[in-house]
């Protein structure tokens, strides 16, 4: 990779992160990593990996407290800290409730991360930076309906995440076998890769969110318990596009078209 390919990627970077402004574009998943600098063989941009979670829980309340709590999507993803909260997340634009076209700013302040991505910028083009923040947006592109049994909750960073990639929740509450309480049971695949350099060398999570802490927050707003025959389940493939899917993975995706949607785009695009 040639060294102003380098400082042309954090320059980059540091200018999407200093951009306040909403209405982002997403990452092009297609052609890692989205700001078009190539492939170099310490930082694999093409590592993408699937994750695949599934919990069922069981709740005394009404299918009317489970669907607010996705309504209160700030809430149901900050920080489990609120003592000394690592990020804050704020809504950006759209409707109240988590709708379609709605945009969210999680505002990192960890000062290890802070630390990690200036010696980052330090390492690769030699930047002195005075980042005090660092600001990832993500957008709702499918959400609900709230109501009934069945929901989907689809989330897509946007190009100043860490991240590129899909989130893909799916929700079904329905009575459980007693008939007193009620059963939700939640299945979450999230398709993810690196897409900044600074954030790779940080050591950025691999995931978009922590869904375990996610999945235990949304328990403890429904006042939900682990159902016996659905505990929390978690799995994770890395995919080689130019390999056919595992066949666990495909059955993981049966109810999340719009990440199908990208890996079987991305299947066409490594075979042409």
């Amino acid at each position: 990779m040639h060294p102003n390919a380098v400082i042309d990627h954090c320059d980059a970077f540091l200018r999407e992160n200093a951009d306040t402004g909403i209405r982002k574009p997403a990452h092009d998943f297609y052609r890692p990593p989205a700001t078009g600098i190539g492939d170099k063989a310490e930082f694999d941009f093409k590592d993408s990996t699937l994750f695949h979670f599934h919990a069922g829980l069981i709740t005394r309340h009404s299918s009317t407290r489970v669907w607010t709590a996705f309504a209160e999507l700030p809430t149901l993803l900050a920080d489990t800290d609120r003592l000394s909260p690592r990020f804050r997340i704020e809504q950006l634009s759209g409707l109240e409730g988590a709708a379609p076209g709605n945009e969210y700013r999680i505002s990192l302040s960890d000062p290890a991360y802070r630390v990690g991505l200036q010696e980052a910028c330090r390492k690769l083009a030699a930047m002195t930076t005075g980042l005090d923040v660092r600001r990832m947006d993500f957008r709702i592109e499918k959400a609900g309906p709230w109501g009934g049994e069945a929901a989907e909750l689809v989330l897509v960073p946007l190009r100043n995440h860490a991240r590129a990639g899909l989130a893909s929740l799916w929700i079904v509450a329905h009575p459980a076998a007693n008939g007193d309480n009620l059963k939700v049971t939640i299945d979450c695949c999230e398709l993810s890769r690196p897409a900044w350099l600074p954030d790779l060398i940080a050591e950025h999570q691999p995931r978009l969110f922590d869904w375990r802490a996610v999945l235990n927050r949304f328990s403890h707003m429904i006042e939900a318990v682990s159902a016996d025959d659905a505990p929390f389940r978690e799995k994770q493939w890395r995919i080689d596009f130019t390999h056919p899917l595992p066949a666990q993975c495909t059955e993981a995706l049966a109810s999340h078209p719009a990440v199908s949607a990208i890996l079987i785009s991305d299947q066409e695009h490594a075979a042409r």
